[in-house]
């Protein structure tokens, strides 16, 4: 009975983990795609600076690099990235 007992608080403690790690990524991937879309405007900025005819052809790509990170951190280059990299969001791999 013992042994019962302490395999049902076991299970209980482990259920509320899941729903908490479930809940966590839900709102973690909420954000991201906010996020994502917040700067999807400034991803197309970026992309514009690649035919950009003002921008001549022997540019070294470290000039181009720094253009782009005053349009978006370095941070949110990786979260629009990955927002545009994966149209869908996978919820597993956030808990």
């Amino acid at each position: 009975m013992i042994n019962d007992n302490l395999v049902q608080t076991f299970l209980y403690h482990v259920g509320k983990f899941i729903d908490k790690a479930k809940e966590a990524a839900k709102e973690q991937m909420a954000e991201e795609k906010l996020e994502g879309n917040r700067n999807l405007k400034n991803a197309g900025k970026i992309l514009g600076l690649f035919i950009d005819e003002n921008i001549p052809d022997e540019t070294i790509f470290g000039t181009i690099k720094e253009q782009a990170f005053a349009i978006l951190t370095k941070e949110q280059f990786a979260i629009v990235s990955r927002y545009m990299t994966n149209a869908t969001f996978d919820e597993s791999a956030y808990e």
